[in-house]
C-alpha cells in the first residue's frame, strides 16, 4: 500500500485542459453506433458476464446467501410507460430480528457497481428541493465512502486516459470502452454535469455534498489513475479526510477476475484493509454522535 504524489510518473494533462476538451466517441463521431447493435453487444457481454459470475462461486470462501430482498420502485423508466425497480439484498446478523426489537440501530453498508459520488451530489441536490417543513422523514448521514477505481472525469476523453496511464496494454479494451461511452454518454454535453464527470462539481458542491471520510483504492495500471489521484488531492484541499491507495501492478477491475481457481491474493488484502478503515470510521463517528 502506498499513497500517490503529485510527482507520481503517471502524469496526464492538467485540470485546465479537462475542462475545455470535448467527450470524443472513439469510432465516427458523427455516426454513432444504432442502438439495436448497442443492445446485441450489451446483452453478449451480460451473458459472458454471468458466466464470469458462476465461476465466481468456485474459489473459497464462498459468499454467503442474502438473509432478504426488497424491490423499490424508482422515477427512472424501464420503458416508455412503466417505472423501472430496484433489487436489493441485505445481509443482517443472525440475531437482527429480535435486536431491532429491542431498539438496536444497526449503520448500513451500501454496495453497488459504479457512480458512488454522483449518488451522492444528486442525493444532495434532492434533499435541497424540499420545501421547508414539508420534510418530516429523517434525513440520511453518510459516514464514509469507499471507492474503488473510480471514473471521475469523463471530460478526458480515452486516449487521453490512456496516454496518461504508465501501463496502456493494461487498460480496459477499446471493446468495452466505446460500448460504455456510447450506451451511457449519448450526448457529448453530458461530460460536464457533475453527475457524470463528478470532478466537474464545485468546491461548494463537493464539500456538502461528500462525507468527511473518503477512501479511494486505485489501480497502478489503470487509465483512471491519474483523475483519482488529483481528485484526492481536491478533496483533501477542501478539509475531507482522504485514504487514498494505490494497489501495485494492478488494473481496472482486478477485483473481478473470474478465474474459477482461486482469487488474486491482493484482494484479500485490500478489501481487509478497507473494511478495516470502515470499521474505525464508524467506531469514530459513533463516539461523536
Amino acid at each position: 500500500m502506498r499513497t500517490p504524489t503529485p510527482n507520481s510518473p503517471s502524469s496526464s494533462p492538467s485540470r485546465a485542459a479537462a475542462t475545455t476538451t470535448p467527450f470524443l466517441t472513439p469510432s465516427n463521431p458523427s455516426k454513432p453506433p444504432s442502438r439495436r447493435l448497442l443492445t446485441l453487444q450489451a446483452l453478449t457481454w451480460r451473458f459472458l458476464a454471468r458466466i464470469g459470475f458462476w465461476l465466481h462461486t468456485f474459489p473459497t470462501p464462498s459468499p454467503p446467501a442474502p438473509s432478504f430482498h426488497r424491490t423499490f420502485r424508482t422515477t427512472a423508466l424501464h420503458d416508455s410507460t412503466s417505472a423501472a425497480s430496484l433489487n436489493l439484498a441485505f445481509y443482517v446478523p443472525a440475531d437482527y430480528t429480535r435486536q431491532i426489537q429491542h431498539g438496536k440501530r444497526y449503520p448500513v453498508v451500501v454496495s453497488f457497481h459504479g457512480g458512488g459520488f454522483t449518488v451522492l451530489l444528486r442525493l444532495q441536490t434532492y434533499l435541497q428541493s424540499l420545501a421547508p417543513g414539508l420534510d418530516d422523514a429523517p434525513r440520511p448521514h453518510v459516514v464514509a465512502i469507499i471507492a474503488w477505481y473510480p471514473s471521475l472525469d469523463y471530460r478526458l476523453s480515452r486516449s487521453q486516459r490512456r496516454a496518461a496511464s504508465i501501463r496502456p496494454d493494461k487498460a480496459l479494451p477499446a471493446v468495452l470502452t466505446d460500448l460504455f461511452d456510447a450506451s451511457y454518454l449519448p450526448d457529448p454535453a453530458c461530460v460536464t454535469s457533475p453527475y457524470v464527470s463528478p470532478a466537474a462539481a464545485t468546491d461548494e458542491a463537493l464539500m456538502t455534498a461528500l462525507p468527511v471520510y473518503i477512501a479511494l483504492y486505485l489501480c497502478e495500471w489503470d487509465m483512471l489513475l491519474r483523475e483519482g489521484m488529483d481528485f484526492g488531492e481536491r478533496l483533501e484541499g477542501l478539509g475531507k479526510r482522504v485514504r487514498c491507495v494505490v494497489v501495485d501492478e494492478r488494473g481496472h477491475g482486478f477485483d473481478k477476475n473470474p478465474w474459477p481457481f482461486g482469487l488474486d491474493w491482493k484482494v484479500g488484502l485490500y478489501y481487509g484493509r478497507a473494511c478495516q478503515w470502515l470499521c474505525e470510521v464508524l467506531e469514530d463517528s459513533r463516539g461523536k454522535d
